[in-house]
């Protein structure tokens, strides 16, 4: 508001912050001048400035005058947003259509397109809701989506949503996961683990419940369907008491020397081929004892192994490994 209270001492202002100054047409851009013609430009867009009508610079308005025209501008807006749910409705229809969609009679519609799933879910959060359960197991989701959600959980117990969230024990070793879950619990946010969970994602509403459609995750089922709702919450309560708080470490079976030395051959590079040799060993017994090893940690893949030892073990392995 500065350049608003220079208006006001003298009385005008140019048109633009460098009319006055020693700048030519030919000048390259400058930082300063830039961020004030923005400055100016929000300071018209608010209508605290505007354009004298008897030369070209810009006179100050006073702020009551300036606050009823945004008032009344925001009414409009808001009237002309009211009636667009009505006008758009045949072009609602078409996107639905085309995306399969069933009539706002069916109890089960299928949304089809990541997008579009991830729109009719913001739509259902929008609306009022007292408790939502999500089994979310596979791979950590990405840092940046994290980030992003933590806004809205913090939002959703400000409204008084009970928040139930399920993962699968490799989560705990994912630093970002880690974080997400430390902030909305201190919201009142649950969050649990168990080794395994049955399938990919699940959200839980009041009356609703979405999940995936024969495992694509293209393709999302809203069922609304009373028997439906009841099962998938009887399934996610079977899984929630059993399962650890998100900040308590499930206990987790030890490994055998043998188990661990494999371990630490493969993270080190090693193929099984070569860990057999060096351990005198068949390539099916390596299997098997990294097989085992997996299952004590909480790992579905190989792959996943490097990761979740970096987790637990952030300084190197121990050298009992």
């Amino acid at each position: 508001m500065e350049q608003y209270l220079q208006a006001v001492e003298e009385g005008e202002l140019p048109l633009s912050p460098g009319a006055d100054g020693d700048l030519s047409p030919e000048s390259p851009p400058h930082p300063v001048l830039d961020q004030r013609q923005q400055d100016r430009q929000l300071l018209q867009d608010l209508g605290l400035l505007k354009p004298a009508m008897d030369r070209p610079v810009l006179v100050p308005v006073d702020p009551e005058t300036a606050a009823a025209q945004q008032e009344r501008r925001a009414t409009q807006e808001l009237a002309r947003a009211a009636a667009l749910r009505d006008r758009w409705q045949p072009l609602t229809t078409a996107y639905r259509s085309a995306r399969a969609w069933h009539d706002e009679t069916s109890l089960a519609r299928y949304v089809e397109d990541k997008e579009a799933i991830g729109q009719a879910l913001q739509l259902r959060l929008s609306e009022p809701l007292k408790l939502l359960r999500t089994m979310q197991p596979g791979a950590p989701r990405p840092p940046e989506l994290l980030k992003g959600s933590i806004a809205q959980e913090l939002e959703m117990r400000r409204r008084g949503v009970q928040r139930q969230i399920l993962y699968e024990d490799r989560q705990r070793h994912h630093a970002p996961t880690g974080h997400y879950v430390r902030t909305v619990t201190a919201a009142g946010v649950e969050v649990r683990t168990v080794p395994v969970l049955p399938w990919d994602r699940l959200f839980i509403f009041d009356d609703l419940v979405m999940y995936p459609k024969d495992g694509n995750n293209d393709i999302a089922v809203f069922n609304r369907e009373p028997s439906v709702v009841s099962f998938m919450n009887r399934l996610f309560e079977a899984h929630w008491q059993r399962a650890a708080p998100f900040e308590e470490q499930p206990e987790e079976l030890e490994l055998t020397a043998e188990q661990r030395y494999a371990v630490r051959l493969l993270v080190g590079g090693m193929s099984v081929e070569n860990i057999a040799a060096r351990m005198g060993v068949a390539v099916r017994t390596v299997n098997r004892l990294l097989a085992e090893a997996r299952k004590a940690l909480g790992v579905h893949a190989p792959a996943e192994l490097g990761w979740v030892l970096r987790g637990k073990f952030p300084h190197g392995l121990p050298a009992d490994w």
